[in-house]
């Protein structure tokens, strides 16, 4: 079943200021090689979230590890980032 994902505006937030390190720190390259891996992983979340493994029980919090970053989301598809 295909969940579509909603952005809260903090994690809104938090991508923005992690693609403007990536960007000044590192390379537009670095940005679109974690971007490719980030909407792969969002795809994955969509098509399935519950193959992600629950970290909060109570809230319906799993966790998807983009890169050394990690991707928290609700299964109210509400995502929660952590950069």
């Amino acid at each position: 079943m295909h969940k579509p994902i909603k952005w809260s505006s903090y994690a809104e937030n938090d991508l923005a200021i992690l693609l403007e390190y990536l960007s000044e720190k590192w390379s537009s390259r670095v940005c679109l090689d974690f971007l490719t891996k980030m909407e792969y992983c969002l795809s994955m979340i969509e098509k399935n979230p519950n193959q992600f493994p629950l970290i909060h029980a109570n809230n319906q919090i799993r966790k998807c590890v983009v890169t050394k970053q990690m991707l928290y989301f609700t299964e109210k598809m509400i995502l929660k980032s952590t950069f």
